[in-house]
């Protein structure tokens, strides 16, 4: 470094008239000072590659973190399909089993008008019930559902933000480029005009 600055000094000295020998050797300090050694520059070049690497595996750790969440959310879907197709046969049983039910007693309707007239009014009573029941499952079938979709608002929204994040981090990563070309553009030009003086 010290043969740098001194031929520096007596490049710059033989180049040009010297007003103040102390202002040229401050110079030339700054100068020698700002300029990246090769093995300065190949290791932070070789440290940027080691963390890209490591950005890199944790992007691939996090990519295979939200397919797992992704194939239990499926899952749970999947049940949940299940669970409304039970449900659904359950439900289709009990309205044979119903319509079985209001045959026979139709048929009874026949044989005995009068009687049946309050037999069916108590059993319409209890049918109205149980279709209010019916009715009040269904709402909070959907209520679940509806909670499931929120969740799933929820995770969209979770998504929306890390895709944000990576947006970001790329941008940076673009700016980081960019600076660092024009400085390696820069110290190329300052080297090829030392080259030449």
């Amino acid at each position: 470094m010290d043969f740098l600055i001194e031929s520096l000094e007596h490049e710059l000295s033989d180049a040009f008239e010297v007003k103040n020998r102390d202002s040229l050797h401050r110079c030339v300090l700054i100068l020698a000072n700002n300029i990246v050694t090769k093995a300065e520059y190949s290791k932070e070049t070789a440290r940027m590659h080691e963390d890209f690497r490591a950005l890199l595996t944790e992007m691939h750790a996090r990519f295979d973190a939200v397919d797992k969440h992704f194939d239990a959310v499926n899952q749970r879907f999947e049940e949940q399909n299940q669970r409304f197709e039970a449900l659904q046969t359950q439900t289709d049983r009990r309205f044979e089993e119903q319509n079985q039910r209001f045959v026979a007693l139709q048929t009874q309707m026949d044989r005995r008008f009068e009687e049946q007239n309050q037999r069916f009014e108590a059993l319409q009573t209890q049918m109205d019930r149980h279709f209010e029941e019916q009715n009040k499952r269904f709402d909070d079938v959907n209520k679940r559902f509806d909670a499931v979709d929120r969740r799933f608002e929820d995770v969209n929204t979770r998504f929306e933000d890390v895709n944000r994040r990576f947006d970001d981090m790329n941008d940076r990563f673009t700016h980081m480029f960019r600076f660092m070309s024009l400085g390696f553009t820069l110290l190329a030009l300052l080297m090829t005009i030392l080259n030449f003086l």
